[in-house]
Parts: C-alpha cells; structure tokens; sequence
C-alpha cells in the first residue's frame, strides 16, 4: 500500500468516541521517574562542569514531595465543574528507577532496579508520597496509568557505562543517567526512549521489561494500566503485541499505525524537551526518518526541500495556517502533494474553541473559510489564490476536485422536504431525528414532540437513511442551513435555504456514488470511490450503556460462529446503532454497513436489544 492508501483504509472509518461533555485534557508525564535526585547534586555537576542549568530535565526533574502533593491536592480541588467534580489529571507514571549501589558493586556487569514504593521511602520527605498518589486515584484528581518500568534505556545506559565513557560515569556517581548530549561532548543517542531498540537482542530485552513493568504497575497500584504511553512515544510492533497481551486497550496511536506500516516515524509536539525536538528535527533533516508525526509546533522554520507529503490528520482553523502547512511541501520544485482529513467533529470543536477565543468574529469567519475550502467542488488552487488576492480564470488540473470532478442532479426537491421538516419542527431538532422524520420512523424522540403528525413525517421514505445523511451534509456545505452549536446543535434555516425551500433558487446536489459489493464472477466491477461517512448526528446521542450491551451480543453471536466480532459487525456499525437506535429492521438495514444479508441474519436480535433501551 501506499502512504496515501495506507492512511486512508486505516483512518475512513473510525467513528470515535463523543460526549457532550467539555473536557480538557491534562497529561502530567515521568511521575517516579528521578534524573536529578537533589539540589545537593546539581550544584555538585555545575560545579564538575557539566551544565545541567542549560538541560530541561536536570534544571527540573525531582521527585515531588509531600508537601509538592499536597498543595497539587489544594489547586485541583479548588476547580469544580458544574457536577462539582475537580480537575483530573492524567499520571504518565514509571514503577522504578536504577539501583545505582548494585549496579557499580556489579562493576557494570549487571542492570539492578528499585520499585518505586521501596525508593520514595529512603527519600527525605516523600515516604509519604505514594500514599498520597493512590489517594489521588480514589478520590478523583489523578488517573495513573503506565509510562514503563523505568525511563532509561538499559541496554543503551549500561554499553556506555561499560565502555567508561566520562560523563556518563560522572553522572552515574552522582546518582543520575539522564544527562543530555547537548550539554556533553558525548557522540552518543539519548537514554530516554527506554523501547528505542537497535537490534533483536535489544528487542527481547524491552519485551521482558515493559511485561515486568506492567506487572509491578498492578503491584504496586492495585490494578491493571488499560493504557500504556511508551517514554519519548518510542516502541516496536513486538511490543505493542506484549503490551496488549497484559491487558492494555488504549495507546500512542498515530505514529505506531505508520510503524507498523514499515515506516521509520519520528514524534514532534510542543511537550517534548528541547533535546528530544532538535533530534527529530535532526534525524528528519538527515533523512534518517521518513516521517515526522507533529503538531503545528514543527512547521516553523522546517525547511527541507523534499518533503513529497503534508498530512492533516485534523481540520487546520485557519487557511493561513493550512498554508503555511502545506508550503513544507515541494520546495525542490518536484511533484509533492497534501492531504486533509475533515470531520465535522472537528468543525464542532474548532468552533468552540473560535467562540471563546478573545477574537471571535474574526477566528469564526477564518474557520469558516477554511470549512469552505476542505468542503469545495471547485478547483482548490483557485480557492486559495483568491483568498490571498490572486486571480485566474483555469484551474489547476491537479487537486482532486479537478481530477474527479462530481456528478450533479437537481435536488431541489430533497432540500425542500429537509428544510420543510426543519421549519415545522421551529428549528428545534438535530440531524438525527430530522432523518427519522423524513424516514417516517416513530421513534420515542419523535413521538414524544409529536413530530408523526407533521406534512413532512415520511416525506422522504423513498431515501435510504444514509443517503439523507449524505444530501444533509452536502445542505450545511451548500449552506442552506446551519448548526446552531449553543442551542444543542439545532440546525437552523439560512437565507440561502429559504431562498429554495420557497423556489426562489434551485439547489444541485452530487449524486452519491457508493462502494459496491465484490462483483459476481465474470462481471467486470464499476470504478467506485471510498464512501464519505461522517455522521451527522448531535455528538451527545450516543448510548455508552447501549454501545457496551451491543458489543455483549455481537461477541455472543460471534462465540456461537466461531468468529472474530467484527466480522458479525464492526465497531463503527455499533456506534451507529448506539446513536441512531432502529426499533425496526427496515431501520435496522438502512445503517452503513449492515447488508441484507446480516440484516436477515443478524437484526432480529440486535433490534430486540435495542428497544430495550429506547
């Protein structure tokens, strides 16, 4: 597979998870992890030469204290949300350190490590301290999960400490590993990714270590890590097999999706030190990555001639950012290309963050000329020349709009019975119970409002479910109406939608074009493009209660086949029964998704489920 396609099959259809909930995520990393044991110690190398005020790390790393844990316990309970809930934060935590003493009584012929629980008690003032993380736990204000046994790589420490490299051993006697190259004359890689191995023997060795650490985590805490973030995001496909294998669901994703591809990926984001970003800056510069997985903090001052792709994996808030982007791209004068994944997830959060920003007007409207942009059916080269003050009247051959140009038919019709439906709800609904009313499906939402009794109640029958989802968010592209993000997302009439609900104005739809099913043998398959399923439902509709009963059936159904789950349905499929909830098996087959055949096999007993929940 290609980049491109490789990226593709793996990102079209997640779903995610949604809430209506407004959560900021605080991760706090390298909890246990000590690279300066005192203040003793850091004057002592300043004094030996080594500049540890000039490395992040040494300048600030410690243990914190009791007293540190208890004025953190005083901010996070000051915060309360409207449940009276406090702020959370997330603990990247390691479960051990390096027994210095047995490591030189050894003579360097041996990796000794102390738990965490038996070191904080040889340490003045923090005897206390993993009480008070575990009381932290049950309270509510952290959520420990697992960083790795130790932040060091041993294989890595211990061939330099063997070898006498000088200030290595300087720092060892002080009790520290973590001194960065940047502030040595050491040639040497770093001993922070504690998983960057370089060879099998390496390998099995991080194996065996991240399998110990997940099992002193339980040990020590009292229950399993379901998450696992890997010291500097640096690990191997074998691992990631080990670290599921002890129970872990959830980790550092995008960059080991290209990894496991047989790509060489280096990370870049604004929480790294400033010696882990120069290194993959460096190591990207000298070709000695492919890729670099980054946040916005890489694109300044990057300039590398033969980048050949730019990769949105999110929606850019701006065009002048998503130009700036791309211009990373193709400074050699060859062929390069970009790429921008587009939710209207992203749309919604975006527009949040535009709405409370101290500059509202303007950062909504750049948003929304950026929404134009990833949702346009006109050559993309001309959108952004025209946005920064250039014309031409031919496009540019080369985006995708220009080499696969849509098909499009009179939906004037359609539109009406949508904006119908909208204008005699009083503009109360979202796009879930808009398809339902259309669909004529009497669901309790629809019911409960007496929305069966309006003119447009079954108005669009004719239209499979997720087709209406197709044309309604072609209808909030065309702006013909839209997303009222303060009032529960409510969808909301524009004037270019009156202008055609009352046939002053035709509106052109594109025809939907949809993947087929394998041809019958002998019959030659019609070229298709990959489906478009964003779903429009309100981001709050979703049943977490109904999701997780729904995937107690399907594993049932799937044990009594022998069969992997998501062969019965996939994942995506369940979230979409979640939040649209089809008492009916009419409904129930018109999910993406779901055929006629698993809908004759399979709907009987997923519908029963669900009404149980409606």
């Amino acid at each position: 597979m290609s980049l491109k396609q490789t990226i593709t099959h793996n990102l079209l259809n997640i779903l995610g998870w949604r809430t209506k909930r407004h959560i900021v995520v605080i991760e706090s990393d390298d909890w246990g992890s000590i690279r300066m044991p005192s203040k003793k110690v850091y004057d002592k190398l300043l004094r030996a030469g080594i500049r540890v005020d000039k490395c992040h790390y040494c300048m600030n790393d410690s243990i914190a204290s009791e007293d540190d844990i208890s004025l953190l316990f005083e901010v996070l309970s000051s915060v309360k949300d409207k449940n009276d809930s406090p702020v959370v934060i997330t603990a990247n935590a390691v479960v051990a350190n390096p027994d210095f003493k047995k490591i030189k009584e050894s003579d360097f012929s041996a990796y000794f490590f102390k738990r965490i629980d038996e070191g904080m008690k040889e340490i003045k003032g923090c005897e206390n301290v993993l009480s008070m993380w575990k009381q932290g736990q049950n309270e509510g204000y952290f959520r420990i999960q697992s960083h790795g046994r130790e932040h060091v790589n041993i294989s890595r420490w211990m061939y330099y400490l063997r070898n006498d490299f000088p200030e290595t051993r300087l720092a060892f006697d002080y009790g520290v590993y973590g001194i960065s190259t940047t502030i040595t004359n050491e040639k040497r890689k770093s001993f922070l990714p504690a998983f960057d191995f370089e060879n099998n023997q390496e390998e099995s060795i991080a194996n065996n270590i991240v399998a110990d650490g997940l099992k002193n985590f339980e040990n020590i805490f009292g229950f399993k890590s379901k998450s696992f973030i890997a010291p500097n995001y640096t690990w191997g496909k074998s691992l990631e097999r080990t670290i599921a294998n002890y129970g872990v669901k959830y980790i550092q994703k995008v960059a080991q999706l290209l990894e496991n591809e047989g790509f060489d990926v280096g990370v870049y984001h604004a929480g790294m030190s400033n010696e882990q970003r120069e290194m993959t800056q460096d190591d990207f510069i000298n070709d000695r990555v492919q890729i670099i997985c980054a946040t916005i903090a890489f694109g300044m001052g990057i300039d590398k001639s033969n980048v050949r792709w730019v990769i949105h994996y999110n929606l850019p808030k701006s065009i002048e950012s998503f130009y700036q982007e791309i211009g990373r791209a193709g400074r050699d004068g060859l062929p390069s290309d970009t790429l921008l994944f587009y939710s209207l997830a992203d749309l919604i959060l975006l527009t949040k963050f535009a709405t409370e920003s101290g500059q509202q007007g303007i950062n909504l409207e750049k948003l929304q000329r950026m929404q134009q942009y990833a949702e346009a059916d006109v050559c993309r080269r001309r959108i952004l020349l025209s946005y920064f003050g250039e014309t031409t009247t031919e496009d540019c051959g080369n985006c995708d709009v220009c080499k696969n140009p849509p098909q499009r038919f009179d939906g004037t019709v359609i539109v009406q019975k949508a904006l119908s439906a909208i204008v005699r709800t009083e503009q109360q609904i979202g796009t879930s119970i808009l398809v339902d009313i259309l669909r004529g499906n009497n669901t309790p939402d629809v019911s409960e409002k007496g929305y069966q009794q309006l003119k447009t109640f079954g108005a669009g029958r004719e239209v499979p479910a997720r087709d209406w989802q197709d044309y309604l968010l072609q209808m909030l592209q065309l702006g013909y109406f839209e997303i009222a993000y303060n009032e529960n997302n409510h969808l909301k009439i524009t004037s270019s939608g009156s202008d055609v609900l009352f046939g002053r104005a035709q509106a052109r739809l594109a025809v939907i074009r949809r993947e087929e099913s394998a041809p019958a043998k002998g019959r030659k398959k019609k070229s298709t493009i990959p489906v478009r399923e964003l779903p429009l439902g309100l981001p709050n509709t979703e049943s977490e209660e109904l999701f997780e009963a729904l995937r107690a059936l399907r594993k049932r159904l799937a044990d009594q086949e022998a069969l992997p789950a998501y062969i019965v349905l996939s994942d995506k499929v369940l979230h979409l029964l979640s939040t649209t909830r089809p008492t009916t098996m009419e409904a129930f087959g018109n999910i993406s998704g779901i055929g006629e055949y698993k809908k004759k096999k399979y709907g009987k007993d997923f519908v029963e489920l669900i009404k149980k929940y409606v």
